[in-house]
């Protein structure tokens, strides 16, 4: 419920996806994983699809030390989220 809180991507998402757009995404992206602290990215991979972006992390679970990859579509038609599996 906190309106500062969340990704830019929605505001972006009719941008042309520039090398100066995708480090935005990138920089967003990674503050909000540092926001908690038992996970690190340790890669951000951003692409265009036909109706929206996509963007692949590779997560480092601190702890453990165990490396995970997460697939994020952001869909323009739909205004939706989903993983990509």
């Amino acid at each position: 419920m906190n309106p500062n809180f969340g990704t830019i991507i929605w505001d972006l998402m009719f941008e042309p996806l520039s090398i100066d757009i995708r480090s935005v995404i990138r920089d967003d992206i990674k503050t909000i994983i540092d926001y908690d602290p038992r996970v690190t990215a340790t890669q951000v991979l951003i692409t265009e699809y036909d109706h929206g972006i996509q963007i692949e992390l590779e997560l480092n679970y601190v702890l453990t030390n165990q490396v995970s990859t997460m697939a994020l579509n952001f869909d323009r038609n739909a205004r939706s989220l989903t993983l990509a599996g």
